[in-house]
């Protein structure tokens, strides 16, 4: 059989100001990548910001077509600013979006960039490879949380979200134990989850089959950090290809009251847990935390005006880690989420209800706007951005609601209202569906919206429990 490579082809604008010009050796620009290496799942979205150089010793507002040779599909442009004149030497940059879906489990992606009417074309010398991780087989998409059960026991357990009578679970905790996050790895097949109790803090990893939770082992976190306080809040993210979990962990006992953020080696033969040094003591308080699409910067939320970004291989933080100083509330930040693009950063601010919005490219960022500040809501807690980057939910526990708030500037938020102590929230990986965990003494339920009819009533599954699960705790 013959088979034929796939080309999609992208159009900007290149025209000279002079009708001679000169340009070092044969290549008219320098391409750069800004990752080789990309990991995405087949449900999700990743990026890459291409950074062109105009090598002519003329200004130029650079004709460049860009034509990107691939075997895989669904690329679009998520931003641009190459449609300006660049002087001699200087450069541009563009970001690439790449789809998961319908993807081949691995192929590339080289742009193709030309000048001067065509006549002159340069690739990258570094082509970007792109691994695609399916979902385990046999395993359905399900959510995770925690269920605080009355009287005396604590169990972790799992919704199949097609079925949602299909529910696995664990009873491993007592009641003293407290679960605030879960997260699967990007096949579905392995989850981790957060324990907290009077006696230790640490990470218990299960392995997942179709229909049990299987405990493989409990990573204990320093005991020199171990905390006399049931109200301590532990987060977890895990970057898209799998390779590094982060803990964010906020102590308020007396033991030992402070702060601490710490990463874990998954593709370690013997993984171990290392606390981040942070000489500056710039993580204050950490809550929330999300990993870029591209598994190259980890972003963390504290309870100060600035936001923490770093470099997912870094061992230390410091004071140039900040971004957006001083133009965030100084609030409780538990919840971030960033845009499928990776160029958006969505900051929750709990006492005020709000949501920051900044612009990012990898541990650069800069504050765009903050919205919902009329004071009409409170307790912003949960975050979740539509795999189409379109919409924004938000969890307000203080008003027992969610928001629906439409990013391109048109529509209305809307506000489904009585679904008491929101707090979490989790996509479906096809967008369809939002998963509301509840916070409070009185639901014993978990919500699930449809996403294309917000203001329907949603469905309810009864979990005999109270849930604070909090981050992204649906996998693939």
């Amino acid at each position: 059989m013959r088979h034929i490579k796939k080309i999609a082809y992208f159009s900007l604008i290149l025209s000279t100001c002079t009708v001679t010009t000169a340009y070092s050796g044969s290549t008219l620009f320098t391409i750069t990548p800004s990752i080789s290496n990309l990991n995405i799942s087949s449900n999700g979205n990743s990026s890459v910001v291409y950074t062109i150089t105009n090598n002519s010793t003329a200004n130029a507002t650079p004709s460049i077509t860009a034509a990107y040779q691939s075997t895989g599909n669904n690329l679009t442009i998520a931003s641009n600013n190459c449609n300006t004149s660049l002087s001699p030497y200087s450069s541009c940059s563009f970001r690439v979006l790449i789809s998961g879906a319908n993807q081949p489990k691995k192929f590339t992606i080289t742009p193709r960039v030309c000048g001067f009417n065509g006549f002159i074309c340069s690739i990258p010398s570094t082509a970007v490879t792109v691994t695609v991780t399916k979902p385990a087989a046999g395993l359905p998409t399900r959510a995770y949380e925690e269920v605080a059960n009355h009287p005396s026991v604590t169990r972790l357990i799992g919704i199949n979200i097609n079925n949602t009578s299909d529910v696995i679970s664990s009873h491993f905790l007592d009641s003293s134990s407290n679960v605030n996050s879960v997260v699967t790895s990007p096949d579905g097949s392995k989850l981790y989850a957060t324990i907290i109790n009077e006696v230790a803090e640490s990470i218990a990893y299960y392995n997942v089959t179709s229909d049990n939770l299987i405990l493989n082992q409990i990573f204990i976190i320093s005991e020199s950090f171990l905390s006399d306080s049931s109200t301590d809040s532990m987060q977890t993210a895990i970057t898209p290809d799998g390779s590094t979990l982060f803990i964010t962990r906020y102590s308020n006992g007396e033991v030992a009251p402070g702060a601490s953020f710490y990463k874990m080696d998954l593709n370690a033969d013997a993984p171990t847990i290392t606390a981040i040094d942070d000489p500056d003591n710039i993580l204050a308080s950490p809550r929330g935390l999300v990993v870029s699409s591209d598994s190259q910067t980890v972003y963390i939320g504290t309870d100060t005006d600035y936001i923490v970004a770093m470099p997912v291989n870094a061992l230390s933080v410091h004071a140039d880690n900040k971004i957006a100083e001083g133009n965030i509330p100084v609030d409780d930040h538990l919840s971030l989420a960033i845009d499928p693009a990776g160029n958006t950063l969505y900051v929750g601010n709990y006492s005020e209800g709000s949501v920051s919005i900044l612009s990012v490219t990898g541990t650069q960022g800069q504050f765009e706007e903050t919205i919902l500040t009329d004071g009409s809501f409170t307790g912003a807690s949960g975050l979740a951005v539509s795999p189409d980057g379109a919409t924004l939910y938000v969890a307000e526990i203080d008003d027992n609601s969610v928001l629906s708030v439409p990013l391109n500037n048109t529509g209305s938020v809307l506000v489904q209202s009585e679904i008491t102590g929101a707090f979490g929230l989790a996509l479906s990986p096809n967008g369809s569906l939002l998963y509301v965990t509840q916070a409070s003494g009185f639901s014993y339920t978990t919500t699930v919206i449809n996403t294309a009819n917000f203001f329907a009533s949603p469905s309810t599954i009864d979990i005999d429990g109270v849930s604070l699960t909090i981050g992204q705790f649906i996998g693939p």
